[in-house]
C-alpha cells in the first residue's frame, strides 16, 4: 500500500494510506491477541473506515487509484478489521483463510497495477473548502 501512497499527488490523500497501511499491519498483527475481547481499537477502526477510499475530506477530489485498486484495498482493510475477532474462536482455523484471502486481495490490487482499469472520478474541493 505504500505504492498507492507514493502514488499521490496529494500529502493529505498520502497520509490516509500510510495510516491505513499501518492499521492494517497492527490489526492483523498484534492486535490479534487471544484473552481479548476480539475489538478493534477505535483508531484502527478508523484507519481501515471509508477514509481509505475517500482519502483525506479536506483535498480535492479521491486518491488516484483503480476501481481495481480500490476494490482491492476495499477487501484488505475490510479483513484486517476483522481479524482480532478471530481470537473469540479457535484461531488456528481463523487465521490461516483470513489470511490467505489477504494475500489474495493484495495480489489482485498489485496486479491491477497503476493505469489498469478504469480511474475512479476525482472531481472537485475536499468539504474542508482547501485544495
Amino acid at each position: 500500500m505504500g505504492e498507492l501512497a507514493q502514488r499521490q499527488a496529494d500529502w493529505r490523500h498520502r497520509i490516509v494510506l500510510k495510516r491505513a497501511a499501518a492499521a492494517i499491519g497492527r490489526a492483523s498483527g498484534r492486535e490479534v491477541v487471544p484473552g481479548r475481547h476480539g475489538e478493534l481499537a477505535e483508531e484502527l477502526a478508523h484507519d481501515l473506515a471509508a477514509d481509505v477510499i475517500t482519502g483525506s475530506t479536506c483535498a480535492p477530489g479521491l486518491p488516484e487509484l483503480t476501481v481495481r485498486e480500490r476494490a482491492a484495498l476495499v477487501a484488505v482493510c475490510a479483513l484486517a478489521a476483522v481479524m482480532p475477532a478471530a481470537v473469540l474462536g479457535d484461531v488456528k482455523y481463523k487465521i490461516p483463510p483470513l489470511a490467505s484471502a489477504m494475500d489474495a486481495a493484495h495480489a489482485a490490487g498489485r496486479a491491477a497495477g497503476p493505469g489498469t482499469g478504469a480511474a475512479w472520478p476525482a472531481e472537485g474541493p475536499g468539504p474542508c473548502g482547501r485544495g
